[in-house]
């Protein structure tokens, strides 16, 4: 039914452009955002809320800038995808979005984000992600399989196939 209302394209973009049935060219996202992951049984999601994610809007605040967002807690199951985010049996995820254009936002969600890594969590692949090889190794322990799983799936295919900047610098990639 979609297929008959939309064009057959070839596209290469971030996912929420490609999924946009609307075509509203991203303007319906007024927000820059960060989720992070935790063990909820261990409670650092706790410590990150109360230690982090307060002290962050507090220092905004005492620069002079407004903080203007919402932040969500959700609970959800562990996941048996190698590369998932809820990792835990009970994982707790803390997604802060703040609307666009505010000065000083960068800096919260930068601080927050490696906050949330300092606690052992794991950070949203598709929202703001600024983690490296390194983080993403120490955060997920299946990265491992996940590699020859790849190889596994793409052999000697065409190049480029599963092959972006993004995963590059994150280490997705099956290593020489």
């Amino acid at each position: 039914m979609i297929g008959r209302a939309r064009p057959r394209v070839t596209a290469c973009d971030v996912g929420y452009e490609l999924m946009d049935l609307a075509e509203t060219g991203g303007e319906c996202y007024r927000a820059d955002s960060m989720e992070a992951f935790f063990d909820a049984h261990a409670g650092a999601h706790i410590d990150f809320v109360e230690q982090d994610l307060f002290a962050a809007f507090e220092e905004s605040a005492k620069a002079g800038r407004t903080v203007a967002g919402y932040v969500s807690l959700r609970f959800t199951r562990r996941s048996s995808a190698l590369l998932a985010m809820q990792r835990w049996d009970v994982t707790c995820s803390v997604e802060v979005a703040l609307l666009k254009g505010i000065e000083g936002n960068a800096e919260v969600l930068n601080t927050l984000e490696l906050a949330a890594l300092q606690r052992g969590g794991t950070i949203h692949w598709g929202q703001r992600n600024g983690t490296d090889a390194a983080a993403v190794a120490a955060s997920y322990p299946e990265l491992e399989r996940w590699r020859k799983r790849l190889t596994e799936i793409i052999g000697d295919g065409r190049p480029g196939t599963f092959d972006n900047d993004f995963c590059s610098a994150r280490g997705l990639e099956p290593q020489p």
